[in-house]
Parts: C-alpha cells; sequence; structure tokens
C-alpha cells in the first residue's frame, strides 16, 4: 500500500466528517467511523441497508433521486435537520454522483458536518496496514528472488551430477518444466508441476507449452526466443490447469544445455492470490481516491518544510490553482503574502493544536475564510484538513449586525404591538355590538316572516273561496271579460297562497333546526325517489345514483334537497326526451361534493346567480308551474 492509499484510508476511517458511500438506490455500501458513531452503531449496521428506511425524509429523498438522475452534485450550507438522537441540527453536506465508464450513475458519496456547535474535535489518523503489506511483498520478492537465484546455481550444475539434477529437479517444491524452445515440446516436468497443472508427468511431457499458456502461439514463440537470448527472464503468464481454470502465474525462465542442445528452463510460481489481492488493493483505492476527490474539504499533504504540497479537487476548486501549479510555487509565501501571519500559520502546521481559522489568499488575489487541523503521518509528512467558512463568517457578521439592532427593532414592535392591541380591543367591542345587532336584526326578520306568512294566509283563503264562489255562480252570466277577470283572480289568490306557503316553509328552516346526526344519504334518496314516484312514473323518468356515503345532517332537510332537484329535473326536461338523472357523491378533503346531473333544458351561464334567489324564475308561471 502506498502512501496516497494509507492517507485515503485514514481520511475515511478517522476524520470527524461524516462520510456514507450509497448505490444508486441509497442502499449503503460502506460508512466511515464518524458516520456510525454519530448514529451509536458501527460501521456493519449500515451495510445493506437503504437510507431512507432509516431515516425518512421526502425532501431529502427528492434530492437523492435529483443527483442520480442528473449526475450533478448537491451542496447545502447549515441544512437544518430533525435528528433521531440530537433532536433540531443544522449540516453543510455535499451530495456527489460516482459514474462509470460510460457515465451512467452507479452510486453517491455523501459528506456531512454537523455546524450546529461550530466546534470540531481533532481527530488522530491511525497506523495504516498497507506499509506492512508492502514490507511483505518486497521480502517476499527478495525471497523469490533468492531462491530463483538457488534454482539457477542448481541447473547450472544439472550437467555435472545426474544425481543432483534428479534430486533438484525431482524433489523440488517449486513448478519446473524443460521446454524445447524450437518446438514448445515440454521436454520435462517435476512432480511439483504435475501437481499443479493436474497432468501426470507422462501426459504433460504429451503436451506442449502452448496447450497450457493461454496466449498466442506466436506472442509464446516470441517470448521463448528473448528467454533463450536472455534478453528477458521474467515472465507474466495465464497457464490453463487441467481442469480448465486459468492461473496467473510468474516465470523465470532461461536457457541450458543438456546433451548438446539448447533447452529452457521455467520455475513457474502460482501469483493467481497475489494478482486478486492486488486488484482488490486498486479498487479499494479507487474507492478511497474518489471519496477524497468528492468531498467538500480541502486537503493537503506536505512535508515538515511544508515543501512538496499535493491537494485535492476541493483545494483546486475553492483556490481555483491546479495540484501541478501548486508544486511550482511558494505556497506559504502566496497564501499568507503578510510575514508575521505567516509565520503564525506555520508555527501552527507544525503544533498539530486542533482547529484554526485562517484567512487564505487565492488564485484571483480574494481572500476566503478557513478552518484547518492537521494530522501527523508516521513517514514524518502532514496531512492539513480544511473547511471553506467563508460563507458562515459572513452570517456570522450579518448575526451580529442583526443582533445589535435586535434590541431597537423589538422595542419598536412592541410598541406597534400595543397600540395594535388596543385597536384590536375597540373593534372587538365594535364587532361583539354588530354581532348583537345583526342577529336581533335576523330574528326580527325571520319572526317577521313566519308571523306574515301565517298571518296572510287566513285573508288569502278567503279571497280564494270568495273568488271561486263567484267564479262558480256568475261564469257564463257576465260577458266574457268578467269571466276572464274572475279567472284571473283566482289563479292569482292560488298563486299567492303557494307563495305564501313557500315563504312559510323558508323561514321554518331556520327557526325549526334539528341536531345533525349521522345518516344513510342512499336512504335518503330513496325517500326522495318514493315521495315523487307520480310524478317519475307520468314523466318516464329514469334516477340513478353511484354508492352514497354516510354524512352528518338532519335527515328531512336532505330529503328536501334531494325532492327539489329531481322534481325540478322532471319539470324541466326537454319535450322529446324522457328525463335522465343521475346522483354521485365525491370526497374533497374533509368534505362531501353531492351531485345532481339531467338531461334537461339546463340555464344559461348569465343566470346562474339569479336563479338561486328566493322566488325568482327565468320562465313564466304559464309554461313551468311553481313558486
Amino acid at each position: 500500500m502506498d502512501h496516497s492509499d494509507k492517507i485515503a484510508e485514514k481520511i475515511f476511517d478517522n476524520t470527524h466528517f461524516m462520510i456514507a458511500y450509497m448505490d444508486r438506490d441509497f442502499n449503503f455500501i460502506r460508512v466511515n467511523k464518524a458516520y456510525a458513531n454519530a448514529n451509536n452503531q458501527n460501521s456493519e449496521f449500515f451495510t445493506g441497508k437503504n437510507h431512507f428506511k432509516l431515516y425518512p425524509n421526502p425532501e431529502n429523498e427528492r434530492i437523492f433521486k435529483s443527483v442520480v438522475e442528473t449526475g450533478e452534485p448537491y451542496n447545502a450550507y447549515a441544512k437544518p435537520f430533525e435528528h433521531p438522537l440530537l433532536g433540531l441540527t443544522y449540516w453543510d453536506w455535499n451530495l456527489q454522483s460516482i459514474k462509470d465508464e460510460s457515465g451512467k450513475v452507479e452510486g453517491l458519496i455523501l459528506s456531512l458536518i454537523n455546524v450546529t456547535p461550530y466546534k470540531f474535535d481533532e481527530d488522530r489518523f491511525k497506523s495504516d496496514q498497507r506499509r506492512e503489506l508492502e514490507k511483505l511483498v518486497q521480502e517476499r520478492t527478495r525471497d523469490l528472488e533468492k531462491e530463483i537465484l538457488e534454482h539457477e546455481k542448481l541447473l547450472e550444475r544439472l550437467e555435472e551430477s545426474k544425481e543432483w539434477y534428479h534430486s533438484l529437479f525431482e524433489n523440488n517444491h517449486a513448478v519446473l518444466l524443460l521446454i524445447d524452445p524450437d518446438t514448445a515440446n515440454i521436454i520435462d516436468a517435476n512432480p511439483a508441476a504435475a501437481s499443479f497443472y493436474g497432468y501426470s508427468i507422462k501426459k504433460l511431457k504429451k503436451l506442449k507449452i502452448t496447450d497450457i499458456n493461454t496466449f498466442t502461439e506466436e506472442k509464446i514463440f516470441e517470448e521463448m526466443q528473448k528467454a533463450g537470448l536472455e534478453k528477458k527472464k521474467y515472465f507474466s503468464f495465464k497457464h490453463r490447469l487441467a481442469s480448465g481454470e486459468i492461473r496467473d502465474v510468474d516465470t523465470y525462465s532461461g536457457p541450458i544445455t543438456v546433451r548438446g542442445k539448447n533447452i529452457l528452463y521455467s520455475i513457474i510460481h502460482d501469483v493467481t492470490e497475489r494478482e486478486e489481492a492486488q486488484k482488490a488493493l486498486q479498487s479499494e483505492r479507487a474507492l478511497l481516491q474518489a471519496i477524497i476527490d468528492t468531498i467538500p474539504v480541502m486537503i493537503t499533504l506536505y512535508d515538515s518544510s511544508v515543501e512538496n504540497i499535493d491537494v485535492n479537487k476541493a483545494f483546486e476548486e475553492i483556490t481555483s490553482w491546479s495540484n501541478e501549479e501548486i508544486r511550482k510555487m511558494d505556497v506559504m509565501e502566496v497564501v499568507y503574502p503578510d510575514p508575521e501571519y505567516r509565520q503564525e500559520v506555520a508555527e501552527f502546521m507544525q503544533s498539530l493544536s486542533g482547529w484554526k481559522d485562517i484567512s487564505m489568499t487565492i488564485k484571483d488575489g480574494s481572500k476566503i475564510e478557513s478552518s484547518w487541523a492537521n494530522v501527523s503521518l508516521p513517514d514524518g509528512r502532514q496531512v492539513g484538513i480544511g473547511i471553506d467558512i467563508s460563507q458562515r463568517k459572513q452570517m456570522e457578521e450579518q448575526l451580529k449586525e442583526a443582533c445589535d439592532n435586535l434590541e431597537e427593532q423589538v422595542e419598536e414592535r412592541t410598541i406597534e404591538v400595543e397600540e395594535a392591541y388596543e385597536s384590536l380591543k375597540t373593534n372587538e367591542i365594535r364587532l361583539k355590538d354588530l354581532v348583537s345587532d345583526l342577529e336581533r336584526s335576523n330574528e326580527e326578520l325571520r319572526s317577521f316572516a313566519y308571523i306574515t306568512s301565517h298571518d296572510l294566509q287566513e285573508p288569502l283563503r278567503t279571497i280564494a273561496s270568495f273568488s271561486q264562489l263567484l267564479e262558480r255562480r256568475y261564469k257564463g252570466k257576465l260577458d266574457s271579460d268578467a269571466d276572464e277577470f274572475l279567472e284571473f283572480i283566482v289563479n292569482a289568490a292560488v298563486r299567492m297562497k303557494e307563495m305564501i306557503q313557500g315563504l312559510l316553509e323558508y323561514s321554518r328552516i331556520e327557526r325549526e333546526k334539528k341536531e345533525f346526526r349521522k345518516i344513510d344519504m342512499n336512504l335518503k334518496l330513496e325517500k326522495a325517489v318514493s315521495n315523487l314516484k307520480s310524478a317519475i312514473d307520468e314523466s318516464n323518468a329514469l334516477i340513478t345514483s353511484d354508492p352514497l356515503p354516510e354524512v352528518n345532517a338532519e335527515p328531512d332537510q336532505m330529503i328536501r334537497v334531494f325532492q327539489n332537484l329531481i322534481g325540478n329535473a322532471i319539470k324541466f326536461k326537454k319535450p322529446q326526451f324522457p328525463p335522465r338523472i343521475h346522483i354521485s357523491a365525491k370526497k374533497d378533503g374533509g368534505e362531501w361534493i353531492f351531485s345532481v346531473s339531467d338531461n334537461g333544458i339546463g340555464l344559461e351561464e348569465e343566470y346562474s346567480n339569479r336563479i338561486f334567489e328566493v322566488f325568482r324564475r327565468l320562465h313564466t308561471i304559464d309554461k313551468y308551474e311553481g313558486t
């Protein structure tokens, strides 16, 4: 493991910033310790679990889906979040997409910083095990070279001693092959080779190296020629076993002369596990590098002299300097032009004393505010971790300015509120008086309507009765005008009686209120239809309805409503069509909307207000009866 891998691993596992790596469906692949600790869990707890099943939040889920769909990153500053453990908190967070070679988003990296207390504890990077791996690889390489050198010496003495040859060749645990470079035939193989390839020694001697090596025949002969001329000794091949399995092998090959013929010896080592480990290491390295490049945190790597500085993409984006430009310039002198301030920053970088707010000059000459911490690596180098806090500083200044004016604004607002309260109390008294007057006036109007309509009925009955008596007794005995006048008087009396009865019924609606109760509107519709049976049968009307709900209402009034609306639909039908009437209901929030539709004559929209006024009509009495 090289230093960049160590740094990446340390940053991922030990930084106090919370980092989570997810697939495109928001299932956790890996989280760092800070993320796990903040949620009182270990890192393994999150693997395979869905983010929004653990922390449901529709707004955040919409943001995550947008990043997956567009590939565009999302940043938020001091975003509020109701944390299940901490309560109301504020977070800086960055959501970046990870794309495959085709540009398709295959995962997300979420980095979070808790800015609620704006105080960060120093995290130390722990020692990295990759150095041990590198050390082991180096030791193994030295052992391998030593072993190969020993084999070379032994092979040079093959011709001197047949017994020595058998001891070396037959009993060696390394896989050994002797190959004819002209024909690619395997001349001999030791037991270790038979065990490795899965063939008997007799079978191996009947094979060519081209039967085992997966390279093309042309490439194999080319490589054997290099080995025969000692232009190349070390080779990496893929060999096919008897089972069909392909194994990665490192081969040391060279020429020897046996009975006057030049042949090649090959010492073969199975390195499949090593190759797989290296691939896994490369994958891990790529993941950690992706995390370092996507987290919105500036990272620098430098030696004790603050030279040879390397920076990540966040540093490049914030300062506008590329990593190549940083390497070529005196960073301390450019970023901190004031000598005294530069010395203060240099002392802090060497002290490893926690977090410090630092003002930096960036490429365009402007200044940004940042907060930095430094961590020492085992090799003497240091890692700097920085956050751009310019927006936060600006907000603090604005907050301070707002606080300075707050007391004055509160005092002014208090005076305004007191004045408004006094005005409100005055208006409230007036409103109560108006409401009282209005209730009294309404009651008087209702009483007047009731008394008037009730008391008018008796003289009206007298007029109607005597008018009808005159019509029966003298009709035909007077002239035609008199007969017509008597008919007008009778019709008018009947008409007035109907209107007074309607007015009396209308006034009773308010005067005779009954308590609402839960009723089945299907039953009330059936009752209304039953009351209208004669009119329905006479007009050949068809009444249909959807299933109606139960509602809180006054039963008799609901029957009257249905009866009036259905009766109107029958009355105002088209002459050539029998009435078709449908009743339905739909839920709208906390209310039910009932609809009665029909195929009658309808009315123009311009009369929609007028038609619902009491006793207002669009047609004359001789065309459509009723009040």
